[in-house]
Parts: structure tokens; sequence; C-alpha cells
């Protein structure tokens, strides 16, 4: 994926989340409004997070989190 491609954030936030210390998704509670919403990448960064329009880019959303949508 790359910047300004369009994506759809996972319907199953909340099952991956598992509570303030979720350090295999990184997951905090703010997140959890946009599970199944579609976005674009407005930046990307070297550990593979992405920031998005969403959310005015306040959050990095890990791949496994995303998926793209064909255009």
């Amino acid at each position: 994926m790359k910047v300004g491609d369009k994506v759809l954030i996972v319907n199953n936030l909340k099952e991956l989340y598992n509570g303030e210390d979720d350090f295999i998704y990184d997951i905090v509670d703010d997140m959890l409004e946009f599970s199944g919403k579609e976005a674009i990448i407005i930046s990307s960064n070297w550990y593979g997070g992405y920031k998005l329009d969403i959310d005015e880019g306040k959050w990095d959303w890990k791949n496994v989190l995303l998926k793209p949508i064909e255009k």
C-alpha cells in the first residue's frame, strides 16, 4: 500500500483490541470508532505504519488493520 491508496479499516478492531497495553496491533480505544470505514493513506513511515485521512493523521495504523480497496 502507498500514499493515496484507498483502504478499508478492518471490521473487527474491537475483537483485536486487548486493552490499554495493546502492543500487538497498537490499537487504542479512540481508534475503535473507525472500524469498518474507508480511508485514504496520507503518509507512511519506516516501520510499516500508515497515517490516514479519516483521523487527520492522528494514529499510526498497522498494515494488518487495513485492507486495500480495488480501484
